[in-house]
């Protein structure tokens, strides 16, 4: 249930001028008056929301008009009441400020919404600074997509996005009963070693799991192909980065600039996908210092799973996976 109190006082249940507020009122009543949806419809419902409180902050900077302040800070409390929601419904949204005057260049507040609005889609992380400076500097009536220049300019980097067609299919992953890995659309084994991402290096892959449990996994590529590619920006179950080796997966990481997830959103993961082996690796958390390592088997059911020593981490890793990227991760765990 939505909390609706902010939204009143900021006069959103009752404008009669603003389209894209008007929506937004409506779904969150949808919301709140449907709660024998399914799940899944109920996470798109969700995202819908978070997608019109975009839609308008992106449309009207801040003023020192009463209606207009009240007005951002109704959206900051929804935002965070909706990814509250998500959360009980083991659904993660794209990653950001729930107060877009926080938004900046700094990465815990980088917002990946504003690639998700974005017309071509511009990388969140370009965004994020001009946010702020539009949110400063720019025009009373000037919208964030007129000030960035919607057509944009050569050298802008453009994510793109797959989701719900023949792209996205292409990068589907399903685990068969021998237990390894597949490739959805050649029934090919998913083999990583020829893949890499930024953070981790050669050797290592991309995924997301959809709300209806759709695994994707590709290649990582900064500007081009990110977690946001396989589903359009939309919620995931979970996400992070993995190695597969001919379809065993060794390695899995909760490492995801986009949806930052949570350790039960990783904990769903492994309980929704049981033929991961059990011996594999997880680094479910990059929160404490050191991150820990376990093995899924016991972290799948076991609320504190015995941390892995580096060198019981490191021996699940191919030699080919051991990327300087990968191994700057690995190092951090105690010996």
């Amino acid at each position: 249930m939505i909390n609706t109190a902010k939204l009143k006082s900021a006069k959103i249940d009752t404008t009669q001028h603003n389209d894209t507020l008007k929506t937004l009122w409506g779904m969150v009543n949808v919301y709140n008056t449907t709660a024998n949806l399914p799940k899944i419809e109920k996470v798109c419902i969700l995202e819908r929301i978070l997608v019109g409180a975009g839609e308008w902050l992106t449309s009207h900077p801040p003023t020192t008009t009463a209606t207009n302040q009240a007005r951002w800070a109704a959206m900051d409390d929804l935002a965070k009441q909706v990814i509250d929601e998500g959360a009980k419904l083991d659904a993660r949204f794209l990653t950001g400020p729930t107060n877009w005057k926080a938004i900046n260049n700094n990465h815990a507040n980088r917002s990946y919404w504003l690639e998700y609005l974005s017309p071509q889609h511009r990388v969140g992380f370009e965004l994020s600074p001009l946010f702020e400076r539009w949110r400063t500097h720019g025009a009373a009536n000037q919208t964030f997509w007129e000030y960035v220049n919607i057509a944009a300019p050569y050298g802008a980097s453009l994510v793109k996005y797959y989701g719900a067609t023949a792209k996205a299919e292409k990068r589907r992953v399903i685990f068969k009963e021998d237990g390894r890995l597949y490739r959805a659309t050649d029934d090919t084994l998913f083999h990583t070693q020829l893949l890499e991402t930024a953070a981790s290096g050669h050797g290592w892959a991309i995924f997301v799991v959809s709300p209806e449990g759709k695994m994707y996994a590709h290649k990582h590529v900064v500007g081009k192909y990110h977690h946001s590619t396989f589903l359009s920006g939309s919620a995931v179950i979970a996400a992070g980065e993995l190695v597969a080796d001919h379809g065993v997966v060794k390695f899995v990481t909760a490492k995801s600039g986009h949806y930052v997830p949570t350790v039960e959103n990783m904990r769903t993961f492994v309980r929704q996908f049981p033929k991961i082996p059990h011996h594999t690796v997880i680094m479910p958390n990059f929160t404490p210092n050191p991150p820990p390592a376990h093995r899924v088997g016991e972290f799948k059911f076991t609320a504190s799973p015995k941390a892995l020593k580096r060198a019981e981490a490191l021996a699940a890793l191919p030699v080919w996976a051991r990327d300087p990227g990968a191994m700057g991760m690995i190092n951090k765990i105690p010996v």
